[in-house]
């Protein structure tokens, strides 16, 4: 677990896993692959995730983080 947290009173609930998988850039640089679990308990939001590049660390990181319809799909509980 990278990282989690809560938003709108508690209500949206959201997690940020490592995959442990990374790719080296021209020169010193890394991208890191994370996996983004988000869900909501009133209802609004179904449980998601989300492979990403972005390390979510608040609500604005995750809106903007760049969704794709490959890479999120829906998750029953």
């Amino acid at each position: 677990m990278e990282t989690a947290g809560v938003l709108k009173g508690d209500c949206k609930l959201w997690a940020l896993v490592r995959t442990g998988q990374e790719a080296g850039l021209k020169g010193s640089d890394r991208v890191k692959a994370y996996l983004l679990l988000a869900t909501s308990c009133d209802g609004p939001l179904c449980t998601t995730a989300q492979f990403t590049s972005v390390r979510v660390v608040c609500n604005c990181s995750d809106q903007a983080h760049p969704g794709s319809p490959s890479g999120e799909f829906p998750m029953l509980l």
